[in-house]
């Protein structure tokens, strides 16, 4: 069994030099459940996002978790 609770918040988008291009930084919390551990993530995200047609695609997507210095095992699969 494995679950999976994310949490965004403070998302502020910042303008560019160019009208195509903006980035956003928010804060985030996600806990995951799986094989009887618990574990608990906690940071900050950037994006850069280009405009595309009607939409934005993710262009540059940085994540900095607040506790980076311990050792976390592999939480690519979590983000």
């Amino acid at each position: 069994v494995s679950r999976t609770s994310r949490m965004v918040s403070n998302v502020t988008p910042f303008s560019t030099e160019d009208a195509d291009v903006l980035m956003v930084r928010s804060n985030f919390h996600t806990t995951e459940f799986q094989d009887g551990d618990f574990r608990v993530y906690a940071g900050w995200s950037a994006h850069r996002l280009r405009r595309a047609g009607d939409g934005w695609q993710i262009v540059v997507k940085q994540v900095n978790l607040i506790d980076c210095d311990r050792n976390l095992r592999n939480p690519s699969i979590t983000f």
